[in-house]
C-alpha cells in the first residue's frame, strides 16, 4: 500500500476496529472515509488541499509535484501558501500546520496514486500466493529475472539456503538455458549463467536433449559434435560443473585433447561410411579413456565456478566451520552488538517514528513548531567508535587497489566472516606491507582498529601497523593469509570439519599372497573402465600401502568384480 510507512499501525488498528476513525476536521471525512481518515493516496492529498484551503486543481497539481519530485524548497513555499490560504477559509492556524506537516509533507517520503496502488496490490498478492505455496518455483523465476545482476543472484541463492533449498552448479542433463527448477528442494543454475558457452552450444545441447539424457562422455561427444566439442566451451562446461556426470573436473580437464581426438575419428569414420564384409561385427570400435590425475581441491572447484558463473556453488569457504572462526577472533562481541544495533534503529525508524501513532486528534490550542525550526535545529551527530580494534576472520571476496590524488595506492577489501561482511582497509602509507598479503579467494586474519559507519551499515578494520620512522621498512603481522585448504587444516585439528570440503575417499584392496602380476594387469584394465570420482583406490600388502592413481566415482562394480580374484 502506499502511503507514509508510519501510518501503516494506526490504519489497521482503525480497519479492524481496534481504534476509533477520526477526521482533522469535518471538512475532510468525505475525502479520508474510503481510508479511515489517514491520506494513503495522491488524489486524496490534492482533494484535501482543494476542501480545506480552496485550492484549484493546478495550485493542488503543483504541491504535487513538490511532493512527487521532493522539491524541498518548493514544499516549503506551498506549506506557507496552503497555511495562508487555510486562515483565509476561516480555520486555525495550528490546525493548518499540523495538517500540512502530519498529513501532507509525509507523502514526500513514500506515496503515489491510486491506480498505481491497484495495480500493484494485485501483484502482491499474486506473489505472496506465489512465494507461499510455490517458494522453490518462485525463487527459480526471481534468479532468471536477476540473472545478469551477479549480487542479487549472490543474495538470492543466500535466501535459498536459508530456505533449505540446495542451488547447484550447471548440469548438461537437468539444466536449461536458465535457472531451472528439478523440485521442491533443488535449483539447478542455467547454461546460459556460464561465461564462454555461446547460444550456440546452448541450443545444441538442448537440441539432443530431446531424444534422451546424455549417458557418458562418448554419448556427448558424439551427439552434440563440433559445436560444443571445442576447447573453449569444453573449459567453460568443465569448470562451471556442468559435465560432473561424466567424471571427475580435473580429469576431463587433462582429457580435452583427446576428447576433441575422440571426436574427429568418429566423424572421419562417418565421413568414409565404408563397410567392409567384416565391419558389422568385427570392426575395432573408437576407444576412449579419461586421464587419471588426481582431482580437483576445493579451492580450484571454487575458483573455476567463480570464473564461470560468477559464484562458487560447491560451497562457501567457511561453512561448517563458523564456530571454529568465532573462537579464534577478538572483541566479536562489539562488532555483533553494533549490528544488532544497527538493526534495531533501521527497525525503529521504519515502524516506530515521532508520528507513527496519531491516536487523538489534533488540539486547535495545541502549538506545533514550524518546520523550518525543526530543519535548523542541530542533529545530534551519529556516534563512531574510533578507538576499539578487534580480530576478525574471513575470506576475501573483493580486493580493489585504488590510486590516490597524491600518487599513492590504498587496498578496500570486502571480507565475509561468521554471519557478516566486514572491510579491510589499508592506506598509502601502509601499502607496501599489506599488498601482497591482502589477496583474493584466500581467508586472513587482521588485527585493527575498528570503524562503524552507521549511514552505509558497514564494519571497516584498518590493519594496526608498528610505528616506524619516514622511510623505514617494517614488516607487520596484523594481517596473516591462508589458502583455504590450510586454514580448513587448521580447523579440522581444533575438531571443526567443513561441511563443504571436497572429500577423497579411500578403498583399500588388501592382496592375498597369490596375488600376480598377471592379476594386477587385469585390475588396471577394470579400474581404467570405471568412472572417475573422489574414492582413491589404495593397494595393502604386507602392512605396506600403495596408491593405484586410479580414483572412482563409486566402487560398486569393483567389489563385484573383486569377489572370486581374491
Amino acid at each position: 500500500r502506499p502511503g507514509p510507512l508510519q501510518y501503516i499501525p494506526e490504519f489497521i488498528d482503525r480497519k479492524f476496529g481496534r481504534k476509533v476513525v477520526e477526521y482533522p476536521h469535518p471538512s475532510l471525512e468525505e475525502i479520508l472515509k474510503p481510508t479511515y481518515g489517514i491520506a494513503v493516496y495522491q488524489e486524496q492529498i490534492m482533494q484535501l488541499v482543494q476542501a480545506f484551503a480552496g485550492f484549484s486543481l493546478g495550485e493542488a497539481d503543483i504541491l504535487r509535484r513538490a511532493i512527487g519530485k521532493k522539491k524541498y524548497e518548493l514544499l516549503m513555499e506551498q506549506r506557507v501558501k496552503f497555511i495562508d490560504a487555510a486562515r483565509e477559509q476561516g480555520h486555525p492556524e495550528e490546525l493548518a500546520i499540523y495538517i500540512f506537516d502530519e498529513i501532507i509533507e509525509p507523502f514526500a517520503g513514500y506515496g503515489f496514486n491510486k491506480s498505481h496502488a491497484a495495480c500493484y496490490s494485485m501483484i502482491a498478492y499474486q506473489t505472496a500466493y506465489m512465494k507461499t505455496y510455490y517458494p522453490t518455483e518462485s525463487m527459480v523465476a526471481l534468479m532468471v529475472s536477476d540473472e545478469e545482476d551477479i549480487d542479487r543472484i549472490r543474495m538470492e541463492i543466500s535466501e535459498a539456503h536459508a530456505k533449505g533449498v540446495k542451488v547447484l552448479p550447471p548440469d548438461v542433463n537437468e539444466s536449461r538455458k536458465h535457472f531451472t527448477y528439478i523440485d521442491s528442494e533443488t535449483i539447478r543454475f542455467g547454461l546460459k549463467a556460464i561465461k564462454g558457452l555461446g547460444d550456440g552450444p546452448i541450443a545444441t545441447i538442448r537440441r539432443a536433449l530431446k531424444d534422451k539424457k546424455f549417458d557418458s562422455i562418448e554419448d556427448f561427444i558424439e551427439r552434440t559434435g563440433g559445436d560444443v566439442i571445442n576447447k573453449k566451451s569444453l573449459e567453460a562446461l568443465i569448470y562451471s560443473g556442468a559435465l560432473d556426470a561424466f567424471g571427475e573436473r580435473k580429469s576431463l580437464l587433462a582429457s580435452i585433447p583427446k576428447i576433441t581426438t575422440y571426436l574427429k575419428e568418429i566423424e572421419k569414420k562417418d565421413k568414409t561410411s565404408q563397410m567392409g564384409l567384416f565391419d558389422l561385427d568385427y570392426a575395432p570400435k573408437v576407444e576412449f579413456e579419461l586421464e587419471k590425475v588426481e582431482p580437483m581441491t576445493f579451492e580450484e572447484r571454487m575458483k573455476g565456478e567463480k570464473a564461470m558463473v560468477g559464484y562458487p556453488v560447491s560451497g562457501h569457504p567457511l561453512e561448517g566451520i563458523e564456530d571454529f572462526i568465532k573462537s579464534k577472533s577478538k572483541n566479536l562481541g562489539a562488532v555483533e552488538a553494533w549490528f544488532e544495533k544497527l538493526h534495531n534503529t533501521n527497525n525503529s525508524d521504519d515502524e516506530n517514528s515521532e508520528n507513527t501513532n496519531p491516536e487523538k486528534p489534533p488540539v486547535e490550542t495545541e502549538k506545533r513548531p514550524e518546520k523550518s525550526e525543526e530543519k535548523n535545529s542541530e542533529k545530534p551527530k551519529k556516534e563512531k567508535k574510533e578507538d576499539e580494534t578487534a580480530t576478525l576472520i574471513g575470506f576475501v571476496s573483493e580486493v580493489r587497489h585504488i590510486p590516490t590524488k597524491t600518487g599513492g595506492q590504498m587496498i578496500i577489501a570486502t571480507a565475509e566472516s561468521a554471519g557478516f561482511n566486514f572491510t579491510i582497509a589499508v592506506f598509502p602509507r601502509d601499502y607496501e606491507i599489506y599488498a601482497n598479503k591482502i589477496l583474493e579467494d584466500h581467508i586472513v586474519v587482521v588485527n585493527g582498529k575498528l570503524r562503524f559507519d552507521e549511514e552505509r551499515g558497514e564494519v571497516s578494520l584498518a590493519p594496526i601497523t608498528p610505528f616506524r620512522r619516514s622511510g623505514e621498512k617494517i614488516t607487520s603481522d596484523s594481517v596473516k593469509t591462508f589458502s583455504i585448504s590450510q586454514f580448513q587444516d587448521f580447523a579440522k585439528t581444533a575438531g571443526f570439519s567443513p561441511v563443504n570440503e571436497q572429500k577423497t575417499e579411500r578403498f583399500d584392496i588388501i592382496l592375498p599372497p597369490f596375488w600376480a602380476r598377471e592379476d594386477s594387469e587385469e585390475l588396471r584394465k577394470f579400474l581404467e573402465s570405471e568412472q572417475s570420482g573422489n574414492i582413491e583406490i589404495i593397494l595393502k600388502r604386507n602392512n605396506a600401502e600403495k596408491s593405484t592413481k586410479f580414483f572412482l566415482q563409486s566402487t560398486e562394480n569393483l567389489e563385484k568384480w573383486l569377489v572370486g580374484k581374491i
